[in-house]
């Protein structure tokens, strides 16, 4: 008796609020020009550029402070419905009734699919994952928008920079051979400069320490 195959890209399996380090989900596709659909992936990276990354009592003791973030980076890629369908086993046709019209951040109508797949594959059991680029050499979108699409300390924080300059991060989704030694991520992480601190109340608390910075991608909304 043949073992039946395990089911993959089941959605609704996973949650973004219960994500562990170094998990993959695939939150939603949302369509785009040219009868194509944006998939958005999120994984929980820990970018400490060296060893493990220390939980510190400040970021314990403002855990429901939404200016210290949950550490999970997103990244989007555009692909053809066919193949996504050929390669993931997910019909996404415009017949699927899932698709629901949601305002986008500017306020336009969207049509978009919650998906929720925790470790989402093809079905050749490569792995979706998201390779971190670090840079001081912004995009057109990026320049023009600098002061939103820099690094900062957490929502509304301080700006981060290597050097003097500001920080951008940019961010790919990349398929993964999880059986092939060689075939790994890269992140390219740019050291941080010193930053002012300043010290409030009796417990000398640490204003600017975060878990990592507020995110701003370019993300294209037609």
């Amino acid at each position: 008796m043949s073992k039946k195959k395990e089911e993959v890209n089941i959605i609704g399996s996973g949650a973004l609020d219960t994500l562990k380090s170094g998990e993959v989900i695939l939150l939603k596709a949302r369509k785009v020009k040219n009868d194509k659909v944006q998939f958005e992936f999120a994984e929980k990276i820990n970018t400490g550029l060296a060893g493990k990354r220390k939980r510190t009592a400040v970021a314990l003791l403002n855990a429901s402070d939404p200016n210290f973030s949950s550490g999970v980076q997103t990244g989007f890629g555009t692909t053809v419905k066919s193949d996504i369908l050929a390669h993931m086993g997910l019909d996404l046709g415009d017949d699927n009734s899932s698709w629901e019209i949601q305002a986008s951040r500017n306020g336009e109508e969207q049509e978009i699919i919650d998906l929720n797949i925790l470790t989402p594959m093809t079905k050749d059991g490569d792995v979706f994952k998201i390779e971190i680029f670090e840079t001081v050499e912004p995009t057109e979108w990026q320049k023009a928008n600098a002061k939103t699409a820099c690094k900062t300390a957490g929502k509304g924080g301080a700006e981060i920079t290597h050097e003097g300059q500001l920080i951008f991060r940019n961010a790919t989704v990349l398929v993964v051979d999880p059986n092939d030694p060689e075939d790994v991520i890269t992140h390219v992480l740019l050291k941080p400069d010193p930053r002012n601190i300043e010290f409030t109340g009796e417990m000398s608390m640490l204003t600017e320490e975060v878990l990592d910075f507020e995110e701003v991608m370019e993300v294209d909304e037609k």
